[in-house]
């Protein structure tokens, strides 16, 4: 037993031949920090907001001091299916630059999304490679990052916590009569 109505009402459907191209890339890093002869890997994530599928390339620029030492254009993979629209796409496929052969230190990646050789986004981020020798002023900050892990705000805060805690207990050790000393009572 079904049971049904219909409801008289016009609609109006308007179709336009404008292609509407709108997505954000997310280019991450798996790592900021590698091992000599560890390879940089770097995820790719598509996000579609466009009316379109798209296959979009990735140009990766790497340099080092300011000097440029690799470019390339990794096209989109023939495997992946393009991104459909309002689709969001993490490429199973990772982009690789090889360290193998370089020097230690510290080095910035440009990435640039292109469709159809047009730049459509830009992003960087720096990474290092190997060990790293900080100059007499980063090495303080590299001493503070180590206690935080890797991480200089937490750092921080440990050593902040460290000396609040030890102020705290600081005058339970003092011999002396002072303001945070407790009074014997009087009888």
């Amino acid at each position: 037993v079904s049971v049904g109505a219909r409801v008289g009402r016009q609609v109006s459907i308007t179709i336009t031949d404008e292609e509407i191209l709108e997505f954000k890339t997310s280019v991450i890093p798996l790592k900021y920090k590698m091992e000599k002869g560890e390879p940089l890997k770097i995820k790719v994530i598509y996000d579609n907001k466009g009316n379109v599928s798209i296959k979009p390339d990735i140009q990766l620029q790497i340099s080092r001091k300011g000097e440029k030492i690799f470019k390339a254009i990794f096209p989109y993979p023939e495997d992946e299916k393009p991104v459909k629209p309002l689709e969001r796409k993490i490429l199973s496929s990772l982009i690789e630059w090889q360290t193998a052969g370089r020097e230690d230190g510290e080095y910035t990646a440009e990435v640039k999304t292109l469709l159809n050789g047009k730049t459509m986004e830009k992003d960087s981020f720096h990474f290092t490679v190997g060990v790293v020798d900080a100059d007499s002023s980063n090495k303080i900050l590299n001493y503070i990052a180590r206690i935080g892990g890797g991480n200089l705000v937490l750092g921080w805060f440990i050593i902040g916590g460290f000396f609040i805690v030890l102020s705290m207990l600081l005058p339970f050790a003092n011999k002396k009569k002072g303001i945070w000393k407790r009074k014997k009572k009087e009888n």
